[in-house]
């Protein structure tokens, strides 16, 4: 089922390498990941993290977190890491639109 969605949602099949994906990305993107993660390697999400081209990108690795387990394992350090990462996003919807207003002007 969750290959169905990504491939019908985001486009990609799970069994495909992100990294090629990944490379096309000009979004801010956001990574999380557990550092005790037995089902999807750690390094995978860092090696996502480092071939994406967005200027915007964080990761949140969090140690002692299983596989989708980083928010319960630190919540507090991920609501910090969210609340950070969406003050960017709208600080660059903010330049946008203001970039937006100019150009029409």
């Amino acid at each position: 089922m969750a290959s169905f969605f990504c491939k019908h949602i985001a486009g990609f099949s799970i069994h495909e390498d992100t990294r090629n994906h990944i490379a096309e990305c000009r979004l801010p993107i956001m990574f999380f990941h557990g550092a005790d993660d037995n089902f999807v390697p750690t390094v995978m999400s860092t090696e996502n993290f480092h071939a994406c081209p967005s200027l915007h990108k964080s990761i949140k690795i969090t140690e002692g977190a299983a596989h989708g387990e980083s928010y319960l394992m630190d919540k507090e350090g991920c609501q910090i890491h969210i609340k950070e990462f969406w003050r960017l996003c709208e600080s660059l919807q903010n330049q946008n639109t203001n970039s937006s207003e100019i150009t029409s002007a």
